[in-house]
């Protein structure tokens, strides 16, 4: 009896094998995913070294007076602007309209929709005065959005159907 437990003991050892032998299998694939983390970090360090230069390179020309904001910067390859752009506005706008304009949209842009929804009634001059900031608070009220003069995306989605 005990012989054929001991028996038996051994077969079942044998015949399921051991525990580390998948082991090494596990650790390789381990490895792999760890190296192409690996690269992917460092295509982000490349990237992130690119798009500092550009930022540079426009930083340089804007203090010496050669920078054009319709200039377009080519972003290197594999960049993304995910993570990096801003819920504000597009690059085209000024200082001051980046604060009001938050969507992909000119100030002339805006003034017609405003006008075509009958908000607006001055000149369409593509300049953010405060005719068209007036007219942004007022169809943001009358359209129950949250009436702070922003033409953000919800605003801009409302009054774009009146655009001319």
């Amino acid at each position: 009896m005990q012989r054929e437990a001991i028996f038996a003991g051994i077969a079942v050892l044998c015949l399921s094998g051991c525990a580390t032998t998948s082991q090494p299998s596990a650790i390789n694939n381990l490895q792999i995913k760890v190296a192409q983390l690996e690269n992917k970090v460092t295509q982000q360090e490349q990237d992130m070294a690119a798009l500092k230069d550009s930022v540079n390179e426009m930083s340089g020309q804007v203090q010496n007076g050669n920078y054009d904001a319709k200039d377009k910067v080519e972003e290197p390859a594999g960049a993304s602007r995910k993570a990096g752009k801003s819920a504000g506005a597009p690059a085209a706008l000024g200082k001051d309209e980046s604060k009001i304009i938050r969507v992909d949209a000119t100030p002339a842009e805006v003034q017609k929709a405003l006008r075509g929804a009958g908000y607006y009634q001055g000149e369409v001059d593509g300049k953010l005065g405060a005719k068209t900031k007036e007219a942004i608070r007022r169809f943001q009220k009358d359209h129950n959005l949250t009436d702070d003069g922003v033409l953000g995306k919800r605003t801009w989605q409302e009054l774009k159907k009146y655009s001319e």
